[in-house]
């Protein structure tokens, strides 16, 4: 039986601004000669307002957006024009299996760079094939912001790992990041053990808020809230100087995200699961950042006295 949950909030008392991009770079344009540098193509969702009143907004994932648009432009030189992003109201699940099929199937070749990103709500359901031998098997379903309320199975709006699946299927490239800050993240990459599985469902890399039981975190800002895992990924690639792998990334950010929902006793471990063995030790991204031009901005939280809600 699916259940109702959201992102469980962390309130901050005082913090730090929110980043102010680095000035705009040029935009990577695709050269027109033989050897083309690899492309660089992004797919943005962030909900914070569901169509349906009942069911309960929430505060960073039109934020989370904003940050991963600003660290990929300015920081891995994705230009504007290649950064696709669905928020709120915009956010259907037309709109969204839509987006993946014009922005990045049909746009990317062998070789490109393609990041899809998705903040806002999830549900998950024990999967009923017979291919688990316990009741911990699951299998997760992101929410589009005309997601409707339900019963014992998702509603009819969910986008299910199995759909995700199909979309990305016929992506050219290799070379996908998929960043899910959700609850339930490991049930994008599950298997029986209820456990993140060594290996993706989807091409590429998966970076996930939480694993297939837990919930994830929001901090808040000096005036907006963020996802943790977002605004920790975020916050620790602007700090770095050169290229780091997913898993030299993932080792640093795995610990800040569990140390923010630690503190206010929430248990929240981010996974990186990855679909060929090597994939860990690429760059994270799939590319190099450019080199910076100034100082990289921080939005790191202050404080620590929180303010908890109940989730649905």
């Amino acid at each position: 039986m699916t259940r109702f949950q959201r992102r469980r909030f962390l309130q901050f008392a005082s913090a730090i601004g929110l980043a102010v991009g680095l000035g705009s770079l040029t935009p990577a344009t695709r050269p027109s000669y033989a050897q083309a540098a690899p492309r660089k193509l992004a797919l943005l969702i962030g909900i914070d307002e569901y169509t349906n009143p009942q069911i309960r907004p929430l505060r960073g994932c039109v934020t989370d957006v904003e940050l991963q648009r600003r660290l990929l432009r300015d920081r891995y030189g994705f230009a504007d024009t290649d950064i696709l992003t669905l928020t709120n109201g915009e956010a259907t699940r037309e709109a969204i299996l839509g987006a993946i099929a014009q922005h990045l199937v049909q746009q990317s070749q062998m070789g490109d760079v393609v990041v899809l990103h998705f903040s806002g709500h999830t549900t998950r359901d024990v999967i009923a094939d017979g291919n688990c031998k316990s009741g911990d098997c699951w299998i997760g379903a992101l929410l589009p912001t005309d997601a409707e309320l339900w019963g014992e199975e998702f509603p009819p709006s969910a986008i299910t790992r199995s759909d995700l699946e199909a979309a990305l299927s016929p992506l050219a490239t290799n070379n996908l990041t998929m960043v899910l800050d959700v609850l339930y993240g490991g049930s994008f990459a599950s298997n029986g053990s209820g456990f993140a599985q060594e290996r993706s469902f989807f091409k590429g890399v998966l970076l996930a808020a939480s694993t297939v039981d837990q919930l994830s975190a929001e901090v808040r800002l000096e005036e907006r809230y963020a996802g943790a895992f977002t605004h920790t990924l975020t916050q620790h690639l602007w700090q770095q100087s050169g290229t780091e792998s997913f898993a030299e990334a993932m080792a640093a950010v795995i610990p800040a995200t569990e140390a923010l929902a630690r503190e206010n006793r929430i248990v929240q471990t981010p996974v990186l699961v990855t679909a060929r063995a090597d994939d860990a030790q690429q760059p994270i991204y799939f590319t190099a950042p450019l080199v910076p031009t100034e100082t990289s901005p921080t939005t790191r939280p202050s404080a620590r006295s929180v303010t908890r809600q109940n989730h649905c």
